[in-house]
């Protein structure tokens, strides 16, 4: 059941032995298992309800409860983290988030390294914008991953490469 890509392997439908008259739905996403009531007592309604889910996170719209965390809020949080270490370079990392907005506003967290390739595509052929500072960019994003897993807003960083912005046609 478990997936480390963000797609859904399988799913099913079971009654708790704790006296629960309901059915819940099992699946996985992101290499976690979630559980979740249909409350309901019709079986067919937990199956549509799978069915919803499944189809949610194939299509890209499922966000976990408590992770409905967007790229606005990661922003904030990495900004808000860098003024308070001080750091002198908070001018380019806010020119690095108008790049980031532009491709991912409005997305939840959990889907933007979903979207990462995209992004670089986009940055390296319509802007022509140069590797390293696409891998900067990239590298301010996980940073502001990482701050909002400290701040326990997000339960894990999800990883994506760096180095899918070097130059096209090249493997790193």
């Amino acid at each position: 059941m478990k997936s480390s890509d963000g797609k859904a392997r399988e799913g099913f439908v079971y009654r708790r032995k704790t006296g629960s008259p309901y059915y819940w739905i099992g699946y996985g996403f992101g290499g976690r298992d979630y559980r979740e009531s249909s409350k309901s007592t019709v079986k067919r309604d937990a199956i549509n309800l799978l069915q919803t889910r499944l189809k949610e996170i194939e299509e890209g719209r499922f966000t976990p409860r408590g992770e409905r965390i967007t790229f606005e809020k990661l922003q904030e949080v990495a900004l808000e983290k860098a003024r308070e270490d001080g750091l002198r370079s908070i001018d380019r990392i806010e020119d690095a988030f108008l790049h980031l907005r532009a491709h991912f506003a409005g997305v939840p967290a959990l889907w933007i390294p979903r979207r990462v390739p995209s992004y670089i595509a986009a940055r390296r052929d319509k802007d022509k914008a140069k590797p390293a500072t696409i891998r900067y960019e990239l590298a301010i994003l996980r940073r502001a991953f990482s701050v909002a897993v400290k701040r326990r807003l997000l339960a894990f960083r999800p990883d994506f490469d760096l180095r899918a912005s070097a130059t096209p046609g090249r493997i790193s």
